[in-house]
This record gives C-alpha cells, structure tokens and sequence, in this order.
C-alpha cells in the first residue's frame, strides 16, 4: 500500500514486554498482529476510503455495505447550500406585538436558564439545497408539512409537487386540505432522509412543520423543553440544537419593520 498506509514509529512504552509476542505492524514485542489496536484503526481507515475491499469475504462485504448506511463518513455529501429561507410574520402572545417587547424577548433568549424555561421547538436544518430556517419539531403531527409560501421561495420545481388533495386537521380542529405532496432530502449530520411533505396553502408561522414520520424514521427523541432533538447511528448519538434565538432576532426585525 505504500504511502497510503500511516505505517507507525515505534513506541518506547515503560515497564516489561512479552518478548514471546511479536507485531508485525509496529516491529516490535509485546503483543501479537491479530490483537493490534492500532493495525485495525488502519485497516478500517483503509476501508472507508475503497482499499481492501477485495479481501473481505463476502459476508464481511455484507457486514462493511450495512454498516456504511449509518456512517456519516460514508454518505454521499449533502449538495451545497445556495440560500438561507427566513421569513417570520405577525406577532404572538410569548413574543409580544411590539418591537419593544420583541427586542426584550431576543434579549432573554441569549440567558440559558430562560431559553430552557421558555422554549418554542423551532429548528434549523438543509432541506435540499436550502438551509431552512423556522421549522417546528412536532411530535403530535402525523404528518410532515411544508407550506407553499415556503416552497415558493425556496426556489424550488413546482413540476417536483404532485397535486392532490389530502385532508388534514388543523390546529383549531378544523378539516384543512392539502394541495399536494412533495419528496425532499433533509440532510444533517449522518443522516440523508428523503421525506415526504404535505403540501398547505395557508398562512403560517412556520415555514414546515416535521411530525411523526420523520421523527419515527430517523428514531428521534425531541425535547422542546432544552431545544434539542437527538438520533442515534452507528457513531454514536447525533443532535441537532434548537435556534431560539435566531427566531427572536428575526421576529424583533420585522416588528421594527412593520412599526416604520
């Protein structure tokens, strides 16, 4: 392998070494090639960039196909971000309908102890090509939604939507209906989830809302209550941080605008 190899120094460790114990890898005493730490490190270096391959048996290539589905080194990279989507209206009873009390409101969000206390569930992630601002994590929704005002100013294909009509219960009880759907990459750390979207034409806070069936796709645990939503993969627990304060920034701008 020559030079692709990160062929190791010798190390001058303190205390006594097995001399009936010879690595080939480090040239040395102390222990065997098959119980060498640091040989395997290498060869799963290797792996993870395409060497090797055709020495693995075929249940080892069985075994390395399945665990690249959940290795964030492994997954094609998300494509690049051509735009942040931000877009807040109206006021509320939490953040106040003033710029005043907006500004007050962006203040609190900067103290950890009242951005615990005070939590909206509002995230941050890449939706295709777009870093989407303004999305509420709802685990009492059975269905994900992206708002067409939304979608619209993403920029994005309206050929990509497929116009039906599904019925849908909004928030006041009522029965809203959908006009279409939509299948988009949500792209994060280790994860690359095409996710289906019901498509609403109706004014909204948000910009999208994700339910159940993505949380229960990507094996999520939200918490409002610290703004975080946690996802497990072979690498251990991913998270992805609430962005309250980002939110109160925009809000308190277009408080100001509207007060002008």
């Amino acid at each position: 392998m020559g030079s692709e190899v990160k062929w190791l120094s010798k190390k001058e460790t303190e205390g006594w070494k097995d001399p009936k114990k010879w690595c080939d890898f480090h040239q040395d005493i102390g222990h065997t090639t098959p119980d060498c730490r640091g040989l395997r490190y290498e060869v799963d270096y290797l792996l993870k960039r395409g060497h090797l391959r055709e020495l693995l048996s075929e249940r080892g290539r069985a075994i390395w196909e399945k665990r690249k589905v959940d290795d964030p080194e492994a997954l094609p990279p998300p494509p690049p971000v051509t735009q942040t989507y931000c877009v807040i209206s109206g006021g509320s009873e939490i953040s106040g309908l003033s710029h005043t009390s907006a500004k007050k409101h962006e203040k609190e969000a900067a103290n950890p102890a009242t951005r615990m206390a005070q939590s909206l569930g509002i995230f941050t992630n890449q939706v295709a090509n777009i870093n989407l601002k303004r999305i509420l994590i709802d685990n009492g929704s059975s269905a994900n939604v992206l708002f067409l005002a939304a979608y619209e100013g993403m920029d994005l294909d309206e050929t990509l939507i497929l116009w039906k009509s599904t019925a849908l219960i909004g928030f006041n009880g009522e029965v809203s209906h959908s006009v279409g759907e939509v299948v988009l990459p949500i792209y994060a750390l280790g994860l690359n989830k095409q996710t289906r979207f019901s498509v609403m034409d109706s004014p909204s806070a948000y910009n999208a809302i994700l339910g159940r069936p993505w949380l229960h796709a990507i094996r999520a645990v939200p918490s409002t209550y610290y703004q975080i939503l946690r996802y497990p993969n072979n690498n251990g627990v991913r998270e992805i941080l609430g962005d309250q304060h980002s939110s109160r920034s925009c809000y308190k701008t277009t408080m100001r605008s509207k007060g002008e």
